[in-house]
């Protein structure tokens, strides 16, 4: 919250403030919208009834939310880890990752990988041949047979940080 106030202040925009629960509304519209997918992101808030989504319009106005979406910055920059290529998100995943784990998990869970598109410059973007998106960035990924996610670690290439267990990538990841 305090970095995404004070990423703001540089960028022209002086009277943004932002409150923890902003930044938790916004977060909880993202992982939302995927699970209800819609053509455009901007259909989630219009009240036809065709694409009509409640909870997500009483949630947060979609200026609101383009604008702290636009300004949401998690890590410090003077305290970056520049050996983690992946150190601006590692956050976000430590944090989904506790609150995921809140659910008990079920008896069938599957790990695999993933694939967030990206078309930007990045050194840990992937490029994965005979995916339907080849290039963005690969988290391992644990998830029920329900769909439900788990846990989700950001893949890096060789210098992926996982425990070292012995039981392979997969298993390391897991545990």
């Amino acid at each position: 919250m305090e970095q995404t106030n004070t990423y703001a202040q540089p960028r022209g925009n002086h009277g943004f403030s932002v409150r923890i629960e902003d930044i938790y509304s916004v977060v909880g519209i993202l992982l939302f919208s995927g699970y209800h997918s819609l053509p455009r992101r901007l259909m989630h808030c219009r009240t036809e009834d065709y694409c009509d989504v409640k909870i997500i319009r009483e949630t947060c106005r979609r200026n609101r939310f383009d604008e702290i979406l636009r300004f949401l910055h998690l890590p410090d920059n003077s305290k970056a880890d520049l050996i983690d290529r992946l150190y601006k998100v590692r956050p976000l995943f430590e944090f989904l990752n506790k609150n995921f784990k809140i659910v008990p998990p079920m008896e069938n869970c599957s790990v695999d990988e993933s694939i967030f598109p990206y078309y930007g410059r990045n050194g840990a973007k992937q490029f994965v041949w005979g995916k339907p998106i080849h290039f963005g960035f690969k988290p391992w990924c644990l998830a029920e047979s329900s769909g439900y996610l788990i846990n989700a670690e950001p893949y890096e290439g060789a210098s992926t940080k996982l425990p070292k267990i012995l039981l392979g990538r997969g298993g390391d990841v897991v545990v």
